[in-house]
């Protein structure tokens, strides 16, 4: 997916579970929209003109990367879990959402050499990508009406 691909993806998943679970809160609606920005992060792979899809690209990477910003996040700002969460979601997000590309990645790497691909679309798919940003906005506005106390999925299904 392109950036913007990436940005709806996260958005969609992050605030559909948010939906679904019933987890409410103002602080969730900052959460999931600084993870949508930096849902890029495994792309960085480009500019340091390493193999794209490589190691940032796996779950493990994700995970340190994590650990350093709740670490950064617990001294300079609201503690680590926040931080921690917010990297996890960016960065796992973007690896399931390349998933369902053409092109193979390595999940787990360098646990396992595991290579997964679904390909459902390519990733330079400009369809594909508005949709996702289409999409993960409209799931955006749902919760953020439900949160102001208009549940518009409740009165539809009325």
């Amino acid at each position: 997916m392109d950036r913007d691909g990436h940005f709806g993806f996260t958005l969609l998943v992050y605030f559909t579970a948010l939906y679904i679970l019933s987890i409410e809160g103002w602080e969730y609606v900052a959460m999931g929209l600084i993870a949508a920005a930096l849902s890029f992060i495994p792309d960085l792979d480009l500019r340091l003109r390493i193999k794209h899809r490589g190691v940032t690209h796996s779950f493990v990477t994700a995970f340190i990367v994590s650990l350093i910003g709740g670490a950064i996040t617990s001294h300079f700002g609201p503690g680590f879990i926040y931080g921690f969460i917010i990297l996890f979601t960016a960065q796992g997000l973007h690896i399931l959402g390349d998933i369902f590309t053409y092109t193979p990645l390595k999940p787990f790497y360098p646990l396992s050499h595991w290579q997964v691909s679904l390909k459902l679309f390519r990733s330079d798919n400009k369809f594909v990508n508005r949709g996702m940003m289409l999409l993960g906005t409209l799931a955006l506005t749902l919760y953020y009406f439900r949160l102001a106390g208009v549940d518009i999925l409740a009165l539809i299904s009325r």
